[in-house]
């Protein structure tokens, strides 16, 4: 945990054209590093306040992170139960809050404007405690899903200066409501870098991504989804593991009972008494970092290429958030099922479908029903275009963040 002011001078100097962006959630974190990159290309002063988590997204593209972080049990989810929000209040909310909120008011005066991406909590810190202009990114809700309350307008037509809501839809919605509200497409589509790796899977080749989140219910998850490849197996298919780089392989294979085989450093998969010497190795490189095998079964682990693994694959079966979402909207069908742990719950599913529309499966059922929808689904190219075009056409175009962040800067030094 950061103390209350971590790096908060390094360079970021008051006055005009100093931005803070404020997120809460791990893809929220991602969109907000992205969004940041781009404002310190422009030449402003920029910091990120991550109130959920630690805030790695922003290290990774060299964003100062300022402020109060801690990880919590709930892993942001805390309105999805009541077992959530008692588990963060024994780890510390209330008292992690008081410090949050502290150190936002002696930001300030370092402090011109704000950028506040996620729910309406992040736009309250950014409006009512730092006490600065903000343009607002609001990730968690959608007319396909529920619309906002009425006290939520009010705080955006009062509070921001902009508003960049996550679809068409919304942004009619807020409009109506005099909320100065646009779509310009959705930034998670662009925080997707496709580099062409393919991860040595033929282009004739049929691949299942396998998407298990990025929270620790991701152990839980893969088990899971593990227990429905063996109903493909010799179905000509591959299968890659989108891995979050925060996530251990050797637990995830602990958790489904599988092998895992490291990748080394000649791009081979290393076994024996070689694991050590090659983990070493290869650690800290993106890419496929090796392989879980169960007999003759082989599922490839990939970290940090999420883009590439979407880019590859031509089904998902997802218990992701932001990952199903931008998996939908690069024109992959994504199958997705109720999990175990405190992201991806009935209710939660439920509004993902809302969202996504035909472009999401949720299947009810074992493995079985899950491989059965995966076979459906690619042996049906009319079933295929229907759920890629609806998630596209849900999640919108690329291009947001240059839009956005020209927005942004105009009104900076405006």
């Amino acid at each position: 945990m950061h103390g209350d002011l971590s790096p908060l001078h390094g360079g970021f100097a008051p006055g005009a054209d100093a931005i803070l962006i404020l997120s809460n959630g791990h893809g929220e974190d991602a969109m907000g590093a992205l969004l940041a990159r781009q404002l310190l290309s422009s030449g402003l002063s920029v910091r990120a306040f991550p109130v959920v988590g630690e805030g790695r997204a922003y290290a990774k593209v060299g964003v100062p992170v300022v402020g109060v972080q801690k990880s919590l049990p709930s892993g942001g989810f805390i309105l999805e139960s009541a077992r959530n929000l008692w588990r963060d209040l024994r780890a510390g909310l209330l008292g992690l809050t008081f410090r949050q909120m502290r150190a936002l008011r002696r930001l300030r005066a370092n402090v011109s404007w704000a950028v506040a991406v996620g729910d309406v909590y992040v736009l309250f810190l950014a409006a009512y405690v730092l006490r600065r202009p903000v343009v607002f990114l609001p990730t968690a809700k959608s007319e396909y899903i529920r619309g906002h309350f009425g006290w939520e307008y009010a705080m955006m037509r009062r509070r921001a200066a902009r508003v960049f809501p996550r679809d068409a839809k919304t942004a009619e919605a807020m409009q109506v409501r005099g909320v100065a509200a646009s779509f310009v497409g959705n930034v998670m589509m662009d925080a997707l870098q496709v580099t062409g790796e393919r991860f040595g899977v033929a282009p004739s080749e049929r691949a299942v991504a396998i998407l298990p989140g990025t929270r620790a219910d991701a152990y839980l998850n893969a088990r899971k989804i593990f227990q429905v490849v063996p109903y493909l197996a010799g179905k000509g298919l591959r299968f890659l593991l989108a891995l979050a780089e925060h996530l251990d392989p050797e637990a995830l294979a602990d958790a489904t009972g599988w092998s895992f085989v490291r990748r080394d450093a000649g791009g081979g998969l290393a076994a024996g008494a070689g694991l050590a010497e090659s983990s070493a190795r290869a650690s800290g490189q993106p890419g496929l970092v090796g392989a879980f095998r169960n007999g003759t079964m082989e599922v490839l682990c990939i970290q940090g290429m999420f883009g590439d693994v979407l880019n590859t694959a031509d089904v998902v079966i997802g218990l992701s958030g932001t990952g199903n979402e931008q998996a939908a909207g690069m024109g992959k069908p994504v199958i997705a099922f109720v999990g175990e742990g405190v992201q991806f719950t009935k209710g939660f599913a439920a509004d993902q479908k809302r969202l996504l529309g035909e472009a999401l499966s949720l299947v009810e059922g074992g493995p079985e029903a899950l491989a059965a929808e995966v076979e459906r689904i690619l042996g049906d190219p009319e079933t295929y275009a229907r759920m890629a075009a609806c998630g596209r056409q849900r999640m919108g175009p690329p291009g947001a963040a240059k839009r956005i962040t020209a927005e942004i800067v105009r009104l900076a030094r405006g």
